[in-house]
């Protein structure tokens, strides 16, 4: 747990260690640059906290740090060493202080920030684990820890039991799949984050914790029953078995935990006594995990060899790992699969068998991480972990950022109209996708498989994959239909009788040649099958040479322009203009934007003087009751794009690439203004106040003040006060919000006697998922002493012009609501400590001192209106969004924030990179900010956010997305890493998924 201790930055608590342990141990002291780690600390930092702003030029000898109004420079150029990282980090921290008294942030979390933006100039993988993390990674690794044994997931915001583990105490309890949990001792789990859930439900074994549960259909019951359970060891399975046909053993390991080699050992004993004569052995997605179980596991099947070498920048550190003859498998023929989500441990296994020449690989080429991380735990709870060697697998081959080239590589492929997938996918993203991953001069790089195998997935069971989770395991073993069947097939051919030299690679590689053209020609067939249906031939027939073509490429809309949420399709015809038939002629797109890139169009055999027309969506398809649409999606702002077409054909003869260049209008956006109100209405005394033992309400009024309507919106309340909490009424799908309308929110929570806390912490959400537009509100309810109930009061009452209603019956509570236009009316219900509670309508009660009660005639026109205390400010950008392309290196922003309350200040992201910030603090008009600047653009695809604050809570954002192009015009790619300070602590593609 953190310490409540005021922390001083200055004392470089951990930083002081995490230098120290990177100088001394880090793999490659060569990209170990102290500059450019202070440099990716402090870009770091600035994400972190809104008042911090960051000034450097690239190659410039110092660095400007700005927090609200007061700045400072400090020194780069003289930061060449640890000691002198170490030094200017002192420096920068007191600087940061003393500045950021105002400003609710730990700051413990700023040097945790520093130190991992450091960390990220060095690899992808060294990274500064807090507390929180490490504590939840050391229960994992160790494959054991005080539980119930279920698979838990949030499904419609209730916590669900995905899978009962077998001899566990929630499977002898009699919980079963998709029961519900809604309340775990007296804490109620309505939209409960699910590891608060995890972390609620282990404990010590032999403990017990008492969980309701609800069970739907037959047999089930609605209101929830008790049951107590006592937490035993959980052993995480993270080895699965079985027998397939054929006396085909099959073992999968999930992760490489401290129970994985002995878990194997008894699935292989098991299998030995059903008569197994071959094994496939399952790494498909096995992230990797504990070295010395992955060198257990491979050496269970090697008898003699080295396994794994891991090598550092000293040579003498080098380590190698070998095989022993005792305890090793029969030499049975052995296929292990892969792909890329196969990782570190799961590579060492299969790159061990596969360079002995023990076992086929099939699958496709697995992520590539060839680094060793080790931990450093320190004294707060947190750890380092850092990159400190590399591993070499048999024959000091790296797979540092290329993998494991699998002997026969499997890929699937549909035939869908609007989303065709015939060229071999690519899907993972791998090591060398990461920004700063580590390379390595053994790699064998550009290393082909021997086999290249096509299947067909039928479209449905494509999108049933899709839209699977990872914890569906039912669903997700559909995917493993082809796979187990190809693997079994060229097993059960290895070990017919009279089959060469059982377990060798090689051979079998050779000897599967006919099972490999029988169910290659099959599935092609169908494909091919299936292509002719949609009136393509997909004859490769001989080559007669090149053949013009003429291409025109168009999409459905209007100058390609289209709104968020709309369908947009490509459309490309060609036409053979030559005298040649052109065969398997296809194409697919190229484009920064993901949703637009890897798009496949197929045209087939095209003959001289044919056109052929192949149109694709660009958006994402769903089925809805048997319905299927695809569309944009309405969350994406103002871009402009291009799309490059590239072709292929069976013998060269592709036309040249082709461009277009798209526009996408971002739909008008809601905004949520709103009211929080607490009440005892429910089962209390009625007084205002939320005592021990009462049922309240939370009523929420949103108003939508943007531009746009709401589509799927959510609203939730979730508990964040502990045990003696329970949510009744908790989460409501709304209706659309039209600009200027409203919708009221009546939550329920019940505060349980023995709830040991002085108030309850809840917190309100209202989001439209479909545009990820989000309010959150923090509400401390206070519990009060018990207290006498009002007096009933009947009939009606007049406020009089200008009464205040309020929350509770007190001077300083909320206001809630003004009367205006006169004096108003409104039905009473109770009296108390000077204060009349009224119906303020739906059944919501307001407070208004009696002096406010008059005699007049309540005025026709009057009316009592709400007052929304929350409404996040209102950003008009001008210059940015109108540029959605260009050709300059810099982009112009006009701004004005306007806030009924204030502004607290604004600031401007271009990626991850802060580029601007304006406080409001000693401004004259605390609700308006202008401001006129000028942003920095990178080649390629720039995300650009303006973010206005009113507090730490209520914020506004607005996106746009800007390409710059080439001085000509043409299109440049945007660059995926850099060691420049633009690109420092961005990863990946900004903005893209």
């Amino acid at each position: 747990m953190r310490s409540r201790e005021p922390y001083d930055l200055t004392q470089l608590t951990v930083m002081n260690r995490v230098i120290l342990q990177v100088k001394d141990h880090y793999v490659d002291p060569e990209r170990v640059s102290p500059q450019r780690m202070l440099l990716g600390g402090l870009n770091a930092v600035q994400q972190t906290v809104a008042p911090v702003l960051v000034h450097y030029e690239d190659g410039g000898n110092e660095v400007g740090v700005t927090v609200y109004g007061a700045s400072r420079n400090f020194r780069v150029d003289d930061v060449t060493s640890p000691w002198a990282l170490s030094y200017r980090w002192r420096e920068i921290f007191g600087f940061l202080q003393a500045n950021l008294r105002d400003e609710d942030v730990e700051l413990r979390d700023i040097e945790y920030a520093a130190i991992n933006g450091m960390l990220r100039t060095l690899d992808p993988h060294s990274v500064l684990l807090d507390p929180e993390t490490y504590t939840e990674m050391q229960m994992s690794t160790r494959g054991e820890f005080g539980g119930l044994g279920i698979v838990i997931s949030i499904r419609d915001g209730q916590l669900t039991i995905i899978r009962p583990m077998p001899e566990t105490p929630a499977s002898r309890a009699g919980l079963n799949r998709m029961d519900r949990i809604v309340r775990i001792g007296e804490e109620s789990t309505l939209n409960m984050p699910l590891e608060d859930a995890v972390s609620r439900l282990r404990g010590p074994p032999g403990s017990n914790v008492q969980v309701w549960v609800t069970r739907e259909g037959q047999g089930g019951w609605s209101t929830p029953r008790p049951f107590t359970l006592t937490r035993a060891v959980i052993h995480i399975e993270s080895v699965e078995s079985r027998m397939l046909e054929g006396n085909i053993g099959y073992i999968s390991i999930n992760s490489f935990q401290g129970n994985t080699f002995e878990d194997m050992t008894r699935a292989l004993a098991q299998l030995h006594a059903q008569g197994m004569r071959g094994l496939v052995l399952d790494l498909r997605d096995d992230p990797g995990g504990l070295l010395d179980q992955a060198v257990r596991v491979a050496d269970a099947f090697l008898d003699n060899g080295i396994i794994v070498t891991t090598s550092s920048s000293d040579p003498s550190q080098r380590d190698e790992r070998s095989a022993r003859r005792e305890g090793t498998e029969p030499e049975y023929p052995m296929i292990v699969l892969v792909n890329g989500g196969s990782a570190s441990a799961s590579e060492i296994v299969a790159g061990a068998l596969k360079n002995h020449d023990r076992a086929l690989v099939v699958g496709q080429r697995t992520f590539g991480k060839g680094s060793v991380q080790v931990l450093y735990n320190y004294d707060d709870g947190s750890a380092l972990k850092l990159t400190i060697a590399q591993y070499l697998t048999p024959g000091d081959v790296s797979i540092q950022g290329v993998g494991i080239v699998p002997d026969i590589a499997i890929d699937p492929m549909t035939v869908d109209r609007t989303d065709l997938d015939l060229e071999v996918d690519q899907g993972y993203v791998r090591e060398a996708d990461l920004d700063q991953h580590l390379t390595n001069t053994s790699a064998r790089d550009g290393e082909e498989s021997a086999v290249v195998m096509r299947y067909y997935l039928p479209v449905e069971t494509r999108e049933r994959l899709r839209e699977a989770r990872p914890e569906d395991q039912e669903e997700n073993e559909q995917e493993d239909e082809f796979l187990l069947r190809f693997a079994r097939e060229v097993l059960v051919h290895s070990t017919r009788e009279g089959a060469p030299r059982r377990g060798n690679r090689r051979q079998m590689i050779e000897d599967a040649t006919p099972v490999i053209e029988r169910l290659r020609g099959q599935e092609l067939s169908t494909a091919a099958r299936e292509l002719e249906r949609l009136g393509v031939n997909w004859d490769e027939g001989t080559d007669q040479g090149a053949s013009p073509v003429q291409v025109e490429v168009t999409t459905n809309a209007p100058e390609n322009r289209i709104t968020a949420g709309e369908n947009l399709e490509l459309r490309v015809r060609v036409t053979n203009t030559g005298s040649a038939p052109l065969y398997r002629l296809r194409a697919q797109t190229r484009s920064d934007f993901a949703l637009f890139n890897h798009r496949e169009l197929v045209f087939g055999r095209l003959d001289p003087g044919q056109t052929r027309e192949w149109s694709t969506t660009l958006g994402i398809c769903t089925t809805e009751n048997e319905r299927r649409t695809c569309v944009v999606p309405r969350e994406v702002p103002d871009r402009a794009d291009g799309i490059r077409v590239e072709f292929s054909e069976a013998h060269g003869h592709a036309p040249p690439s082709t461009e277009i260049r798209t526009q996408i209008r971002a739909l008008p956006r809601p905004q949520f203004a709103y009211q929080v109100q607490v009440a005892d209405d429910v089962r209390g005394n009625g007084d205002g106040l939320v005592q021990r033992g009462e049922t309240a309400s939370v009523y929420l009024r949103v108003r939508n003040t943007g531009q746009g309507r709401t589509y799927e919106t959510q609203a939730n309340l979730q508990s964040r006060a502990g045990q003696g909490v329970l949510l009744h009424a908790g989460r409501f799908e709304l209706e659309s919000i039209p600009p200027g309308e409203e919708r009221l929110i009546h939550f329920t929570f019940e505060v349980l006697p023995d709830f040991e806390r002085d108030s309850v912490r809840l917190e309100a959400r209202v989001a439209d998922v479909s545009l990820r537009e989000l309010m959150v509100e923090r509400v401390d309810v206070p519990i009060a002493p018990s207290g006498a109930a009002p007096t009933p009061r009947r009939g009606r009452v007049t406020l009089r012009d200008g009464a205040a209603v309020r929350e509770r019956p007190a001077a300083d509570s909320q206001t809630l609501a003004r009367v205006e236009g006169g004096a108003a009316s409104l039905p009473a219900q109770a009296e108390l400590s000077g204060f009349v509670r009224v119906d303020l309508g739906e059944g919501r009660p307001g407070w208004v001192a009696s002096s406010d009660v008059t005699t007049d005639r309540a005025a026709s026109g009057a009316r009592v209106t709400p007052l929304m205390d929350h409404m996040p400010p209102r950003i008009d950008v001008e210059g940015v969004a109108g540029m959605l392309t260009t050709t300059a290196d810099r982009v112009p922003i006009r701004a004005i924030v306007r806030d009924d309350l204030q502004v607290r200040d604004a600031y401007v992201f271009v990626g991850t990179r802060k580029v601007f910030y304006v406080s409001n603090r000693d401004a004259t008009d605390p609700r308006e900010v202008r401001f006129d600047t000028e942003v920095p653009l990178r080649p390629g695809v720039n995300v650009v956010i303006v973010v206005a604050r009113e507090n730490d809570e209520v914020l506004s954002r607005r996106t746009f997305i800007v390409r710059r192009d080439a001085p000509d015009g043409t299109l440049m790619e945007t660059p995926r890493t850099g060691d420049d300070w633009f690109h420092l602590g961005i990863e990946g593609e900004e903005g893209e998924e």
